[in-house]
């Protein structure tokens, strides 16, 4: 399924995986324009092919450009090794065909790549990714050496080289970026020395990127992938990044904020440190932020929402529907659509025996509950 959204001013994009009649895989595209009585547009399909790599939480992207033009990658098998995979992308002019443009990495090393995001830019799109090049043996399952990398692109008429960002990540988190007042930022679950896995953000700033800088400092340590990777929204200089963790003394789902454009971060609030699953989704509203996120409890796995506020106070949660339990619950994803809030979820199967589906809610952002005003 692995659904994905990504907004513009006129509407947002929705993009999954789905199974054609053939057994091969083929990914599906479809537009809802802003408007409570908007409708999606038919499907059209971007790339139907044998050799994708479909996994829950590495998810095929789109991203439209300025001009409107739009850009979409997935993953695709590389060698016969399980983790052995490029990240494949295409573009399309408004109303015309998707034609191929080969790779996003621009190496041929077979391993693992993916993660990707990507936000317009200029004439076209920047994209992040994680890369694994400099990893040896069957990607991280395999018994070879070497780290996990963050890569970017600019992407316009081809792919132009890529630029290494951060030499030692989590290997399987998914990224996030943003343009900022500054220019383009990501983020990402970096990968300390102690294998802490607490979150960073690389911004573009007069004309070079930054160092790795942390959004926290929870000091997490863990032996392994948390596959939970970090959102960020912004509006102007007002930037918020929300992730999961079980570091430090409240483990659980987290956001802090920034006002000077990700160069500092505040203190983090906790939203969920009852058994948050992570996974969130983030959407900056006037008043603070929605997000979205699995929760969990003796019956089973939730779709929930609240709105943050900057001062840290909290509204209350809301359960929006139950969910698969575990990965087949995959990522919710959320987008601003106009006055309201668009959220798409995987959904169990409508009858016993069938298959998951997709699922979404149209939230009314000014009718949605806040916190009570601080007495």
């Amino acid at each position: 399924m692995a659904p994905s959204l990504h907004a513009t001013d006129t509407g947002a994009w929705l993009t999954w995986l789905e199974t054609a009649d053939d057994g091969t895989m083929a990914l599906r595209t479809t537009f809802r324009p802003i408007g409570e009585d908007a409708q999606w547009t038919s499907p059209e399909t971007v790339t139907q092919r044998s050799d994708f790599f479909a996994n829950w939480a590495d998810v095929p992207r789109l991203c439209q450009a300025a001009d409107g033009m739009r850009y979409a990658t997935w993953l695709q098998q590389s060698g016969p090794g399980t983790y052995a995979y490029d990240i494949g992308i295409a573009r399309a002019e408004p109303g015309g065909p998707w034609i191929h443009m080969g790779t996003l990495n621009d190496d041929r090393v077979v391993g693992e790549h993916g993660f990707v995001s990507m936000i317009p830019e200029g004439g076209g799109v920047r994209a992040f990714w994680l890369d694994g090049r400099a990893m040896t043996g069957d990607g991280h399952d395999g018994h070879g050496a070497g780290d996990m990398m963050l890569r970017t692109a600019h992407v316009g008429d081809h792919v132009y080289e890529s630029t290494a960002l951060d030499t030692r990540v989590c290997e399987c988190c998914p990224t996030d970026a943003a343009m900022l007042a500054t220019g383009p930022a990501v983020v990402v679950r970096d990968r300390g020395p102690e294998e802490e896995r607490d979150i960073a953000i690389v911004r573009h700033v007069a004309h070079a990127w930054t160092k790795p800088a942390p959004v926290n400092d929870g000091q997490w340590r863990i032996n392994g992938c948390p596959v939970n990777g970090p959102r960020i929204a912004s509006r102007g200089d007002r930037v918020a990044v929300v992730w999961f963790s079980s570091g430090g003394e409240h483990p659980g789902l987290r956001i802090a904020w920034s006002t000077d454009a990700g160069a500092h971060f505040g203190t983090p609030h906790r939203i969920d440190g009852t058994r948050a699953a992570g996974r969130p989704a983030l959407v900056l509203l006037d008043d603070g932020a929605m997000v979205v996120w699995l929760g969990q409890d003796d019956a089973g796995q939730w779709l929930q929402c609240a709105v943050m506020h900057h001062d840290g106070r909290l509204g209350p949660v809301e359960t929006l529907a139950r969910v698969p339990n575990g990965r087949r619950a995959g990522v919710p994803q959320a987008a601003a659509l106009g006055e309201h809030v668009l959220v798409v979820w995987v959904a169990p199967p409508a009858t016993e025996g069938g298959q998951n589906r997709l699922d979404g809610a149209l939230l009314p952002v000014e009718a949605f509950p806040r916190a009570s005003d601080p007495s």
